[in-house]
């Protein structure tokens, strides 16, 4: 949004006069905490005034002056509708557990830290322009700051409307690494009941290989899970979460046979007590819409900040992560994050930086950075009728 470089003297001063000096911070790039989508605006029209680019906290761009939205976190849930209008800062994963008070959910298949605003406005895209996240067909509406500083707002419109699709104008609007098309600043999103009854598993694995086994087998019998996590612990035990969501009886027969074939492939059931205690670890609540899903830190993994969604088979999984751990000399974590009958879609987790090197090896090794090509057929599908 506007043009790089600039005069960041006097945008500087023009922005804590608007604010106050407590709120402005850095210097290349500038930082200006705003309060609310006015704010946000008022902002964007110094930063246009004085020649700066402009774009959100997290996004992936260099701008000149960033603007901190986590202050945007209100929460409007109309559970008659099935719709709920959150602030750009609120991340999916806080927004499904305050949904789960309403006795609704997202019904996403991974529940990101990243800020909404983030997530939808700015997201990765893959090396042929496809959306590196899921959940982009839930959007009804959006609130967004354009680049001359005025306020947009679409309508919320119902999925057989016709005409031009104004939001999707918004969703995905990171043009290139200095140029934002607009700021989300709110979001109002499409949700669903929470199931009757949800079944989670754990299960902890001697070995990745033993692990994603036990998944394709479930999978070859149609058992497809509601929400799954296969954790790299490295040379730790790998951790596979399971969730079966629906009709008490019918979740609980599914949860049954998910556990058998588990325990033949090697798998050993972790106690209600040590799954609690690695979702403490992970950050989730066991009473939390979403919690359950075991993430990095439940494993003690290394930090490693830089991620790379990749599809592949699920019999070329194991040879991709062989790769891609000779590449960095074992510093690597293959996450699974959603799990098809064709195969798995993972998260490479690696060090900052070597995000190309990741891609390269993945590409090489047969698999596909970014999501399936069955994902991408739903998606297209979903946004063309959205």
């Amino acid at each position: 949004m506007s043009r790089a470089g600039g005069d960041r003297a006097s945008a500087r001063a023009a922005l804590a006069e608007a604010f106050g000096a407590d709120r402005i911070d850095g210097d290349a790039p500038l930082v200006a905490r705003v309060a609310d989508e006015e704010e946000a605006a008022c902002a964007v029209r110094i930063a246009t005034e004085h020649g700066l680019s402009v774009g959100p906290a997290g996004a992936v761009g260099r701008w000149d002056l960033v603007l901190d939205l986590s202050a945007l976190a209100d929460v409007a849930v109309h559970a008659d509708s099935h719709l709920v209008e959150v602030g750009a800062g609120v991340s999916p994963a806080a927004l499904e557990a305050r949904l789960g008070d309403s006795g609704l959910t997202l019904g996403w298949s991974w529940l990101p830290e990243v800020p909404m605003g983030v997530l939808l406005g700015a997201e990765e895209r893959g090396p042929e322009g496809s959306h590196a996240f899921p959940g982009w067909s839930p959007v009804a509406a959006v609130r967004a700051v354009l680049p001359d500083g005025r306020l947009f707002a679409s309508k919320c419109a119902p999925r057989s409307a016709v005409g031009p699709d104004l939001k999707a104008l918004i969703v995905g609007c990171l043009l290139d690494d200095r140029t934002q098309a607009a700021i989300l600043t709110h979001v109002t999103l499409r949700v669903r009941p929470r199931p009757a009854m949800i079944r989670r598993l754990v299960f902890a694995f001697p070995e990745y290989g033993a692990a994603v086994g036990a998944l394709a087998e479930a999978l070859a019998r149609d058992l497809v899970p509601d929400r799954v996590g296969l954790l790299d612990g490295g040379s730790r035990e790998s951790i596979l979460t399971w969730e079966s969501h629906g009709e008490p009886r019918v979740a609980a027969l599914r949860a049954a046979v998910v556990d058998e074939v588990c325990g033949l492939a090697g798998g050993r059931r972790l106690s209600t007590q040590a799954r609690t205690r690695l979702e403490r670890i992970a950050g989730n609540d066991e009473g939390a819409a979403g919690s359950g899903e075991v993430r990095a830190k439940a494993a003690e993994a290394p930090s490693l900040p830089e991620t790379v969604l990749a599809s592949c088979r699920w019999s070329q999984l194991a040879s991709l992560r062989r790769a891609l751990i000779e590449a960095f000399s074992g510093r690597v974590r293959v996450h699974v994050e959603r799990a098809l009958p064709e195969g798995p879609v993972a998260l490479a987790c690696v060090a900052a930086g070597a995000g190309g090197t990741a891609r390269a090896r993945i590409v090489q090794a047969g698999g596909r950075v970014g999501p399936s090509r069955v994902e991408e057929e739903i998606l297209t599908r979903i946004l063309r009728d959205a």
